[in-house]
């Protein structure tokens, strides 16, 4: 059968005619600096699981992100120096023995998150007590006080739930890459997350900003299928 093609520069249409018949199709506009030639081109998505080398790449991304989220995890311990930490939060509300935050300053669900910390933290110290008075943090300074332990593990459990968060969020950035481009765009934009310093910040304390951030990408990430497919279930 004759193929012929013709485009039109005042037309977004190309004319295939094949045999006798005459079929449209949308012409790709490029754009032109100089003597370069920019053309957009769809990248087919990877799907299935991963190959090995891929999933290699990844652990070794996660584990620098680990890495550079525990690394400094004790700052200021075993005193309270970020205000925004909700470790003192939480503690009223296993004190008071309520799910019901003393006020909703903050999102909540970042206090229940801070909050389970500490209830795990008195479990494993039942005998201890977190102190938050300066007259208290005084008394920490003394390396063999009695509540001291409490206030490191209190802190550390609930600054972990933060490096769990921004592990969580370089997963899903992977996962977003690798579906918009290839397994190379995943790992190359999970490496820039991982090694973004404002996120690293966020994973060092018991803020909710890794959760936040979690979220907000999750969002977008589901609006783009919504954007795509058209599915209410997105």
């Amino acid at each position: 059968a004759h193929l012929s093609i013709s485009c039109h520069a005042d037309s977004r249409l190309c004319r295939f005619l094949i045999g006798g018949e005459s079929v449209s199709a949308p012409q790709h506009t490029a754009l032109r600096i100089g003597n370069i030639e920019f053309s957009p081109r769809r990248v087919p998505a990877s799907s299935g699981w991963p190959p090995r080398r891929t999933i290699a790449w990844l652990a070794l991304i996660l584990l620098l992100s680990a890495a550079l989220g525990i690394r400094g995890l004790d700052w200021g311990l075993p005193y309270q120096w970020h205000p925004d930490e909700k470790v003192q939060l939480a503690d009223t509300m296993v004190r008071d023995r309520t799910l019901a935050p003393p006020h909703f300053i903050n999102p909540s669900l970042h206090a229940y998150t801070t909050y389970v910390a500490v209830r795990l933290a008195y479990a494993l110290a039942p005998r201890q007590a977190l102190r938050y008075r300066l007259d208290a943090n005084l008394e920490l300074t003394d390396p063999q006080h009695a509540d001291r332990p409490i206030q490191f593990l209190a802190f550390r459990l609930a600054r972990l739930f933060s490096v769990i968060f921004q592990l969580l969020t370089v997963l899903l950035v992977f996962r977003i890459g690798r579906h918009v481009a290839d397994d190379a765009t995943g790992l190359v934009a999970a490496w820039f997350t991982a090694a973004t310093m404002g996120l690293v910040n966020m994973a060092h304390f018991a803020t909710g900003e890794s959760l936040l951030f979690l979220l907000c990408v999750w969002a977008l990430w589901r609006f783009s299928y919504v954007a795509e497919h058209g599915r209410w279930r997105d």
